[in-house]
């Protein structure tokens, strides 16, 4: 988590205020849990889990096999497979079907919490 504070600070820093209510926090195995109905329970660094998770993602993701077969060298598969979850709950926020969770607390900017699943 750590090596992702310098890309969340760049972020933090481009956010001005009347975007504020468009930037929202996802997490992976948040989406991966909506899809599956309740958490995984399984690693997403073992074949198992990875599996497990391509198979909720299949369905919804045509060429996703192509895209796991030709990720660029040194791109975890379970990168791939957390972009493209997160990239089905941002759809889903799009069309108003996510579920934004907050409990009304800001950051040091006035900026609201929010986590979409």
């Amino acid at each position: 988590a750590w090596y992702l504070v310098p890309r969340i600070r760049e972020l933090d820093d481009l956010v001005t205020s009347d975007l504020a209510d468009r930037v929202v926090e996802a997490h992976p195995e948040s989406g991966f849990a909506v899809l599956a109905g309740a958490p995984l329970g399984l690693t997403k660094k073992t074949s198992e889990g990875q599996t497990a998770r391509r198979d909720l993602l299949a369905p919804r993701f045509a060429g996703l096999d192509e895209a796991l077969a030709e990720r660029p060298p040194g791109v975890a598969v379970d990168d791939v497979l957390a972009a493209v979850v997160n990239a089905w709950t941002a759809r889903r926020l799009v069309r108003g079907t996510a579920r934004v969770l907050t409990d009304g607390a800001t950051d040091h900017r006035g900026r609201p919490h929010q986590l979409v699943t």
